[in-house]
Formats: C-alpha cells, sequence, structure tokens
C-alpha cells in the first residue's frame, strides 16, 4: 500500500476523487480547479485517471486500460466500490404550453442548455436575453425557445432599474407614420346698428367642441364637412347667430347664406333683403313653410321692447343647407335696430412624418420549431384585452456565463401571441419558468 501511494500522486491529473461540476449554462463540466475538462450535461464522480481503472489491495494494485492489463506484483485484489453519480437539480426551467400542448425544457436535461447574453441594439438600448436550445445542434434541432427584455433606452446597461420584478408590456410590430393634420381657423364678427359692447361669442364646431374666443383655431380628426354655428350677443343683449358648412376640398359654390335688414317702401318699415347670386341657390324660405322664393321679404310692424328674430334657410345648387338668423327690434325713438353674426374661416392640411415609438422596457419572446421555422411575439399586435401577459415575479444575481458575464436569475409568468415572420398567427404560447439574462 505504501507503494500505491508513491505511485499515485505521479500519475498527472490525480488529486484525490475527480469531481466534475457542469455549467449551468453553455454545459460544460469543470474539475475542482475551474479548468475546463470534457463536456456534459451532469454533476459526476468517477476514480477515472486517463480512462484507467484502478482497483487495489494490501498487496497490489491493478490498471486495465482497453485490452491491455499490468499486474502490478501483487494479487489478492479488493475492488473499491464508488458511491453512484449524481444527477444534479437544474437550475433553470420552463413550463409551458403551445395552443395546450404542454412543453417542458430543462438545462442540462436531455441535452438543453440556457444561454444567457447580452447585446446591445443598432439604437445602442440595452438588450437582456436567455435562450433554452439544444446543445451543439446546428439543423434539425429540438424547438428552442428565447425571452428579450429591452432596455429603458439608449445607453449603459442598469439591469438593477431595468429588470425589477413587474409586468412589462410586449415590443408591437409597429411601422413609422404619417398624421395629418385638418386646422380650421375662424373669425367672428357681430354687427349692430349701435355699438353696445361688450361682446360675446360662442361656437359650435360640428364635432361636439366648442369655444367662447373670438377667433378660435380648431383641429379636426379629419376631413369630413362640418355644419359649423356662431351665436353672439352685445351688451344691449341682441343676439344673433350664422351657420354655414365649412370644407377641407374646394367648393365650387360656398355653403352659406345671408341677408341684410333695410328700410323698406309702403307700408313696411322695413324688409330682410337676400345676398349674393340667386343662381347659388335651388330653394329658400323665411319661415317655416315658406315657398314664396321672394328674394325681399317685409318685415312685420313691431311695437317698442318687442324683438323680432328674422331667419333665412337656404339650399345650396350641390344641396348643402344653411342659416343666417338676425334680431331686429324698435328703439326708444321708434326706429328701427338690428344685430347680425357672421364669421369667415380658412382652412390648411398638413401633413407630419411620425416616427414609431421607441418602446423602450419592453419584451418579446421568440419560438423556433424543429424545422428552424421563427415566430415571435413581435411579429404580430398582442391581445389588448389583457390576455397577453410578461410578468418578472422574482430575481437575484447569479454566477457569470461562459463568457464571464454577470447574470442574473428570473422567474418569470407569461402569456403572448406568436406570429410568423408575414404576421399570420402560430399560436398561443404560455407559461412559467426560471430563466437567467447577462448583462455587462
Amino acid at each position: 500500500m505504501n507503494f500505491l501511494k508513491r505511485i499515485l500522486p505521479a500519475i498527472p491529473g490525480l488529486n484525490g476523487i475527480g469531481v466534475r461540476k457542469c455549467g449551468r449554462f453553455s454545459g460544460e463540466c469543470r474539475a475542482p480547479d475551474a479548468r475546463p475538462q470534457v463536456r456534459g450535461t451532469q454533476i459526476r464522480q468517477a476514480a477515472s485517471i486517463h480512462g484507467l481503472q484502478i482497483a487495489s489491495n494490501a498487496k497490489g494494485v491493478v490498471i486495465i486500460s482497453g485490452a491491455v492489463a499490468l499486474i502490478l506484483l501483487f494479487s489478492h485484489c479488493r475492488k473499491i466500490e464508488l458511491p453512484p453519480p449524481d444527477a444534479g437539480v437544474p437550475v433553470f426551467a420552463l413550463q409551458a404550453r403551445l395552443d395546450g400542448v404542454p412543453l417542458e425544457i430543462s438545462a442540462g436535461d436531455s441535452s438543453y442548455v440556457l444561454r444567457a447574453s447580452f447585446r446591445a441594439d443598432s439604437l445602442g438600448v440595452p438588450v437582456y436575453q436567455g435562450a433554452f436550445r439544444e446543445l451543439g445542434c446546428a439543423s434539425g434541432c429540438r424547438p428552442a425557445i428565447s425571452f428579450s427584455v429591452r432596455g429603458a433606452g439608449p445607453g449603459s446597461a442598469r439591469p438593477e432599474a431595468e429588470l425589477q420584478p413587474g409586468r412589462y408590456a410586449y415590443l408591437q410590430p409597429l411601422a413609422d407614420s404619417t398624421e395629418i393634420i385638418y386646422k380650421a381657423q375662424f373669425a367672428g364678427m357681430h354687427e349692430a346698428s349701435t355699438v353696445d359692447a361688450p361682446l360675446s361669442y360662442r361656437w359650435d364646431f360640428g364635432d361636439g367642441s366648442t369655444s367662447n374666443l373670438q377667433n378660435p383655431e380648431h383641429l379636426y380628426p379629419d376631413d369630413s364637412p362640418r355644419l359649423v354655428r356662431l351665436e353672439s350677443r352685445n351688451g344691449n343683449g341682441c343676439a344673433s347667430y350664422k351657420e354655414k358648412r365649412i370644407a377641407f376640398e374646394p367648393q365650387p359654390v360656398p355653403c352659406e347664406v345671408d341677408f341684410v335688414i333695410q328700410p323698406a317702401q309702403g307700408a313696411f318699415p322695413a324688409e330682410a333683403v337676400m345676398e349674393g347670386p340667386l343662381s347659388n341657390y335651388e330653394a329658400w324660405s323665411w319661415f317655416e313653410g315658406d315657398s314664396s322664393l321672394i328674394a325681399n321679404y317685409p318685415l312685420p310692424q313691431l311695437v317698442p321692447q318687442d324683438t323680432l328674430e328674422q331667419c333665412l334657410t337656404a339650399t345650396t345648387i350641390d344641396g348643402c343647407q344653411a342659416q343666417s338668423c338676425q334680431s331686429v327690434f324698435l328703439n326708444s325713438f321708434q326706429d328701427f335696430e338690428y344685430c347680425a353674426t357672421d364669421f369667415s374661416y380658412q382652412v390648411e392640411v398638413d401633413t407630419f412624418f411620425m416616427p414609431a415609438p421607441d418602446q423602450y422596457g419592453t419584451v418579446w419572446v421568440e419560438y423556433t420549431d424543429e424545422s428552424g421555422r421563427l415566430s415571435s411575439s413581435a411579429f404580430g399586435a398582442q391581445d389588448s384585452q389583457g390576455a397577453a401577459f410578461f410578468d418578472i415575479i422574482a430575481r437575484e444575481p447569479f454566477e457569470p456565463n461562459e463568457n464571464g458575464q454577470p447574470t442574473v436569475k428570473l422567474e418569470i409568468s407569461f402569456q403572448c401571441l406568436l406570429y410568423g415572420a408575414g404576421g399570420q398567427l402560430f399560436g398561443t404560447l404560455s407559461g412559467t419558468g426560471v430563466i437567467a439574462v447577462a448583462h455587462p
């Protein structure tokens, strides 16, 4: 036995029982001195030295290598029983379902490994990634699943802040777009036979919006024609209003109508006179049911303190209807007075280029099937009703990956829709698991 003690230290690589420990990420096994030894996927113990099996007793040692046996001096060997290999417990695993079909993956089991990596995208935004893949496979591989978390913006990685527990939005397939702004600039006017300040204005822009400014600017969501109404009132309480339909496309015939109050001849003290080419209108009326189509409408007699609201409603030859109303009354000197409202407008159509949103702090999931076809949550829109989610439940620092980068272990829960590169729906992937991502 003293001879055995003298010869064993002389055999290279033997320092007691050699324990080989599998790497968590790449599947590489390492000896206690951390130097690479062999490839594998589980923790093992063996009393093997460069392929040589050792047996001994008090009188000798037998070393066997293939068919060659060297018997050193003695006989009556006694075999040493070695403990069974320790399979170990996988640190990273995924319990998922693809369209209801179970899909379970464990790193270090059935040739799967987890690769934790880090990169910066083309905008300089940190991207933390963890992927389950079949070890050493180039084609015809088993399904692979990867998870990517995008940082909060360009610049240095901040894993402590960017990988916090919580819910994360999915990266959406948004493209650059253009935005068209439809803008109308209005100018309100109040006309009266006497100046009675102050004045008040009230606009109805025809889309549910209003304003009390005299000259407001208004943005419309589209270029649909709108019936706009302006009502004005002076300090004497005289109110009038004007309605006309505005459009963002040129109109051969403006959709508006107007009239003036002027003294009349004969029995009527005043009359309302329609303005504009009468050929622009196919019909008009001075009161409900009026079909006379007269351009000069005599106003009835008034008594002091009595106010008449006179309106003119017309339909253009393009079928557009407009209306104008004025107030007429007698003053203390028995003279007619009136007030009228009018407005003008200018429209503008502006087009703006809108780059796609940056979508910082988002995630995406990728699935590669046995044929190598890639599907991704980022190739299509996710369910806006809350069925799609990605949660980081817990996090903790972990050992460096095979490239020496620090890693973070993440417990996750998720569900998403997967799409092919052409935007066609592939399926629904959901699950829970423990992964790792790397950072600088």
